[in-house]
């Protein structure tokens, strides 16, 4: 972000101070966004992170969670029964209590995993779909990863 502010600053020199100030807040909310996904999975009844396909990389990776994903990294990728009985006995094994969903996909993958197990189901965000909207409405990375944050803590049993 650093180097767009620099290269907008070139062009609209007026625009400097407002973008050095911004550039400084965001990093900051990023800052506490990280520290507070640190601080939150340190203590986890459970590690793992089942959700409809693997959109929650980076997220699994800084929480130190263990990422299961039904369908892989395509959403539109269709699992065999196969794959979703192998990966309902994977989660059954680690005694998943949650399993997850993208806000906009539809559920049915997540829903039938987690009935094969007894857990429940949820929805998290994966920030791609944002719209003007929520942008009018004050919604933000920040605050979205926030209530993701929330949620799959509260899955996982982190204290």
């Amino acid at each position: 972000s650093a180097i767009v502010s620099q290269e907008i600053a070139k062009v609209q020199t007026d625009l400097t101070s407002s973008l050095t100030s911004r550039q400084t807040e965001y990093a900051n909310e990023l800052n506490e966004v990280g520290t507070l996904i640190d601080t939150t999975f340190a203590s986890c009844a459970r590690k793992e992170l089942v959700s409809a396909h693997d959109a929650f990389t980076y997220f699994t990776e800084r929480a130190n969670l263990v990422a299961i994903p039904i369908s892989g990294v395509d959403p539109e990728n269709e699992p065999s029964a196969k794959e979703l009985e192998a990966t309902a006995k994977i989660a059954q094994d680690r005694n998943v209590a949650t399993v997850f969903f993208e806000e906009v996909l539809p559920k049915a993958f997540a829903d039938t995993v987690a009935k094969t197990i007894g857990a429940s189901v949820d929805s998290i965000n994966a920030v791609e779909t944002i719209s003007q909207s929520d942008l009018d409405a004050g919604v933000t990375y920040s605050s979205i990863m926030k209530s993701n944050i929330t949620k799959v803590a509260t899955a996982l049993g982190c204290k």
